[in-house]
């Protein structure tokens, strides 16, 4: 599918809200950049499922591969399951793919890899070259 769109959801301690840009609560990948380059990042708490279901209603055009990445932090530690459990639900009900991004070292079978891994799939590890 062409002309894709992205929206940007901020999260602090307030809540998760969405950002705009150029008014507009989706927009191209060179405008998301423009937008990703305008948030703050803070060290409070915040809540992540709440902009993870905000996320979800978001307008999706019929006929998209749905996705959300979660740029995230630090851990989910403090996740209530049951929390977690509807979250999983709306997202598998909707057919939406969910990624995490984070700053953790992944480990490839005991050991460390040179390489710095962002995530993996079911089968190979996303790496920066």
């Amino acid at each position: 599918m062409s002309n894709n769109k992205y929206g940007l959801i901020g999260f602090n301690k307030k809540g998760s809200h969405s950002h705009t840009m150029e008014g507009q609560l989706l927009n191209d990948a060179t405008k998301f950049v423009m937008g990703v380059e305008s948030l703050t990042f803070t060290s409070y708490k915040t809540d992540t499922l709440d902009a993870i279901l905000q996320a979800a209603n978001y307008p999706f055009r019929a006929g998209v591969v749905k996705n959300i990445v979660l740029l995230q932090c630090g851990t989910c530690s403090d996740i209530k399951t049951m929390q977690y459990q509807q979250i999983r639900h709306i997202l598998q009900s909707r057919n939406i793919k969910f990624h995490i991004l984070r700053d953790q070292e992944f480990m490839l079978g005991n050991k460390i890899p040179k390489q710095k891994i962002l995530g993996r799939s079911l089968k190979i590890p996303f790496e920066v070259q």
